[in-house]
């Protein structure tokens, strides 16, 4: 789904219905214990920051540390971004005018929500079975990727495309700093269909091939994710135990959206 297509739908949204929602995270880690998770609330586009990313992943080298998932953005976009950024002010302008509608009006913008989806539904289903597919053949290439170590069971999530875009590019970007190992994903929010993704990943907290301390090496690959921009930002990260191993829990946001992949 284009830039400019997403564009029309929240275009359609906004003339149908003013209402909008707080998604919450998955919960981190349960109840096992953790160090407090680092939240990143940054608000800046990162379109430079993307290319920037973009070319220096291309230019990787050989080796598998190549990453070909980003989506280019060309200079044609960014007056339909600078929209999208308008469009979702108005939203939050209006959600902030009138937070809590009466219940006709909320029945009222159900409808109008259902209204939307409805004659947008061939191509909303298009643009999810495209990322499903992308999904699925960026997993297969982090499997061949030889700085990346993984479990069976997130080989498994990998190869069947059940991981977020932006979860994938992160972990690629992190393999082509330092060695990494992928001990588990995190299971997908209660009551979510069978195609949803997992927006969660657990690191271990060590690698051998790093050649650097724990704690060093943990505070690398901090510093990775501290530096990425939109929509690359995770929700949280921090330490934690994990079947009584010490893991890195990277954490993004709901929804997972689509179209960060190219096939």
């Amino acid at each position: 789904m284009t830039t400019r297509r997403i564009l029309t739908l929240l275009r359609d949204v906004h003339e149908r219905s003013r209402c909008c929602c707080d998604c919450q995270p998955e919960t981190a880690l349960g109840k096992e214990s953790r160090k407090p998770i680092i939240r990143d609330d940054t608000g800046n586009s990162g379109v430079q920051h993307f290319r920037e990313t973009y070319h220096a992943l291309r230019g990787a080298g050989a080796d598998g540390r190549g990453w070909r998932g980003w989506k280019y953005m060309s200079d044609d976009d960014r007056p339909a971004i600078a929209e999208l950024h308008r469009l979702f002010a108005l939203q939050k302008a209006a959600f902030r005018a009138d937070p809590y509608p009466d219940l006709a009006t909320r029945i009222g913008h159900l409808g109008a929500l259902a209204g939307m989806l409805m004659s947008h539904r061939a191509e909303i289903r298009a643009a999810m079975s495209a990322d499903f597919a992308a999904r699925k053949s960026s997993g297969a290439q982090l499997l061949r990727n030889s700085r990346i170590t993984v479990s069976a069971g997130a080989r498994a999530q990998l190869a069947s495309g059940l991981v977020d875009a932006r979860l994938l590019t992160t972990i690629a970007f992190l393999a082509g700093q330092h060695p990494i190992d992928i001990v588990s994903f995190g299971a997908v929010a209660a009551g979510a269909g069978p195609g949803v993704p997992t927006r969660t990943a657990y690191l271990a907290e060590s690698d051998s091939a790093a050649h650097l301390s724990g704690s060093a090496y943990v505070s690398a690959l901090e510093a990775v994710l501290r530096a990425q921009s939109p929509p690359y930002v995770p929700l949280s990260f921090g330490s934690g135990q994990l079947g009584g191993q010490s893991v890195l829990q990277i954490e993004f946001a709901a929804p997972s959206p689509l179209g960060l992949l190219q096939t």
